[in-house]
């Protein structure tokens, strides 16, 4: 699919997600979204080789090590545009593989909104001569959860197979994750706890 093509695409599942969720979005961080969806629908940008010091690898890079190496670099220039990376990688694994974090625990999963959050957050506080550039990322790091469901959303055109809608089901009847409650609440399930309190 073309570039074009690709946002075209991003930008009618981002609108309507954040019209889904009934969130207040500035164009700014819909369109920083669009953007990054697109970019994200190259493996590479997820799946790379890098190298920290002795650690080398390919695959998911250690996002940790990859924010402290990011505040060492000399360059501020480097060091923005690292951690603008760091937030992105962050971003997406929280919104799109939300499922893969979470089976590693919830602390892996807070971990990473807290990476991501702070990446940007920090990345604002450094733009304090571009305004709306600050407010962006000022924006992404406060706005960090809802941005994550509102990507997570793609992920609900899949649970019209009625074994998928099952299997989420079941992740969330063993978690009570708000995440996954938050796909099948917007499939129309009716959720009941087992102090039979319904989730709205």
């Amino acid at each position: 699919m073309e570039t074009a093509s690709l946002k075209e695409h991003f930008f009618s599942v981002i609108e309507e997600a954040i019209s889904r969720r009934n969130l207040e979005v500035s164009a700014h961080s819909r369109a920083y979204l669009v953007d990054l969806l697109a970019s994200f629908a190259r493996p590479e940008q997820l799946f790379r080789k890098f190298r920290y010091g002795f650690i080398e690898g390919e695959g998911l890079e250690p996002l940790g090590l990859k924010y402290f190496t990011a505040l060492q670099d000399s360059s501020k220039r480097v060091q923005n545009l690292q951690l603008k990376d760091l937030g992105d990688q962050c971003l997406f694994l929280t919104g799109y593989f939300y499922d893969y974090l979470r089976q590693q625990g919830v602390a892996y999963v807070e971990y990473h909104y807290t990476l991501g959050s702070t990446a940007y957050a920090s990345l604002g506080s450094r733009l304090q001569r571009e305004p709306v550039v600050r407010e962006l990322f000022s924006e992404l790091a406060e706005r960090f959860k809802d941005f994550c469901i509102v990507i997570g959303d793609m992920h609900l055109p899949s649970l019209d197979n009625e074994k998928k809608l099952l299997e989420v089901y079941e992740r969330w009847r063993q978690t009570f994750d708000e995440r996954y409650a938050s796909l099948l609440l917007a499939k129309g399930c009716i959720l009941v706890q087992k102090e039979e309190k319904t989730v709205h």
